[in-house]
């Protein structure tokens, strides 16, 4: 009995680190993974193919490193409270439109006149002009 109490107390902890933390859902929800993925294959592009093994193990234990870091960071500075509001308001159409919108701001893919430079340049232009 005592074998099988243990067997099942060992299961359900191996079932129970498997599934992901809340952080680890907030995480997911608001950092644009695959921005990462594209990055280590755009970078692999110049890499020698006896390196890339070396490479790959490298580049993923950064990225780990910083979503530990991330983790880290969400639960020392947020409650279990916190967490819960904002992955119900991630997990909301707004949430997941804001989430969408800001992985467009990352990647730059506003048009032109979003931009900070762009708007710079125009201020400057229009003063060039009034002189």
């Amino acid at each position: 009995m005592k074998l099988l109490n243990t067997l099942l107390l060992i299961l359900s902890l191996v079932s129970c680190a498997q599934e992901k933390t809340d952080v680890q859902k907030l995480i997911d929800l608001t950092t644009d993974t695959e921005r990462f993925e594209i990055m280590k294959s755009l970078m692999l592009i110049d890499i020698l193919e006896v390196e890339r093994d070396n490479f790959v193990d490298d580049y993923d234990s950064i990225v780990n490193k910083y979503y530990k870091d991330l983790e880290k960071y969400y639960k020392t500075n947020y409650t279990k409270e916190e967490i819960d509001k904002m992955l119900e308001f991630y997990n909301s159409p707004i949430g997941q439109k804001l989430a969408k919108d800001q992985r467009k701001l990352m990647q730059n893919a506003l048009p032109p006149d979003f931009t900070l430079q762009q708007r710079i340049k125009n201020l400057k232009n229009e003063i060039y002009k009034k002189e």
